[in-house]
């Protein structure tokens, strides 16, 4: 599985320690079989070491809906 993370936007703390970020993800199975799309928002916070993710919390994009099937035909008009 391939997941691809693009963030869209991005917030950073006045202090400098903290920060968001928000944008879109795709997760594609190597076989190519399957695609799934969603958004995410994760908090990071600055360490010693570098940023570390605190929070990241995601949603997959609804899946598309099949088209509806056609409507019956009219009934004959009267004579």
């Amino acid at each position: 599985m391939r997941i691809e993370w693009v963030p869209t936007r991005a917030w950073g703390a006045a202090s400098g320690d903290m920060a968001v970020t928000v944008g879109d993800w795709t997760r594609t199975w190597l076989d190519g079989s399957r695609t799934l799309t969603g958004n995410y928002v994760t908090v990071w916070r600055k360490t010693k070491d570098g940023w570390k993710g605190l929070v990241d919390i995601g949603e997959v994009d609804e899946a598309p809906r099949p088209p509806a099937p056609p409507a019956p035909p009219a009934p004959p008009a009267a004579p």
